[in-house]
C-alpha cells in the first residue's frame, strides 16, 4: 500500500503542472490572436449570441531556435458577451519540451474566460505523453489521464473533477470517483472508489 502511494505521489508532482500549462497556452495564444471585440451598444436585453468566431485554427508557437514548441488546434471558437467566456469546439494542443518529448490535451469542448484564468474541459478529456528511451538504457513511461471533466483555476493553481478519473502510467493504473489538486499546497486527494494497480519492476 505505501508503494501504491508512492508512485501516485511521484505522478501527481509533474502531471498536472504540465496540464495547467497546456491549458494556459490555450487561452494566451487564443486571446491574443483573435479580433477585439466590437464594442456594441446597450441593448434591454443581451442574448447569448457570439460576437466573433474561429473555424479550423491553428495556432503555433516557436523557441528561437526554431524548434517548435506549442501547438493550439481547434474546429471551431465562439466569443459570447453576455457571459465573457470562449468556447472551442474539438480543442487539441501539443507540446514539445526542449528533449523532444510530446503531451497532447484533447477534449470535445473547451470554456475559458478571456483572459485564461479559468478553463473547463468537458466531454471526453484527455491529456497523454508517450514513453520514450532515458539515459543508460533507461525509459520514460508513458502516461495517461482521462476524465469527462477537468476544471483548471490557473490564478490557484488548482485542478479538479467530481467525475470519475483514470490516471495510467506504464503499466500501473489509478482509478477514483473524483480528483482535487492544489499545486501551491502540493496536495493532490483522490476520493470515492480509490483504486490502484501496480505492475512489478522487472531488474
Amino acid at each position: 500500500m505505501q508503494r501504491l502511494w508512492q508512485q501516485w505521489d511521484l505522478l501527481m508532482r509533474y502531471l498536472p503542472v504540465l496540464l495547467m500549462g497546456l491549458l494556459a497556452m490555450l487561452t494566451y495564444w487564443l486571446v491574443r490572436h483573435t479580433p477585439e471585440p466590437v464594442p456594441v451598444q446597450a441593448e434591454p436585453a443581451v442574448r447569448h449570441v457570439p460576437d466573433y468566431f474561429m473555424r479550423g485554427f491553428s495556432l503555433k508557437v516557436y523557441a528561437p531556435d526554431g524548434r517548435l514548441e506549442f501547438r493550439v488546434q481547434g474546429a471551431h471558437a465562439e466569443h459570447f458577451p453576455d457571459t465573457d467566456l470562449l468556447e472551442v469546439t474539438q480543442p487539441r494542443l501539443t507540446k514539445v519540451d526542449a528533449s523532444g518529448r510530446v503531451t497532447d490535451a484533447t477534449a470535445q469542448q473547451a470554456i475559458t474566460t478571456p483572459q485564461g484564468q479559468r478553463v473547463e474541459l468537458k466531454g471526453q478529456a484527455v491529456v497523454r505523453r508517450a514513453g520514450e528511451a532515458g539515459a543508460q538504457g533507461s525509459r520514460a513511461q508513458a502516461f495517461e489521464l482521462r476524465s469527462d471533466y477537468l476544471f483548471i483555476d490557473l490564478e490557484r493553481d488548482v485542478m479538479r473533477t467530481d467525475r470519475p478519473v483514470e490516471v495510467v502510467r506504464g503499466g500501473d493504473r489509478f482509478t477514483a470517483d473524483a480528483l482535487d489538486y492544489d499545486h501551491q499546497q502540493g496536495i493532490s486527494r483522490m476520493t470515492g472508489r480509490v483504486r490502484g494497480i501496480l505492475q512489478p519492476r522487472t531488474r
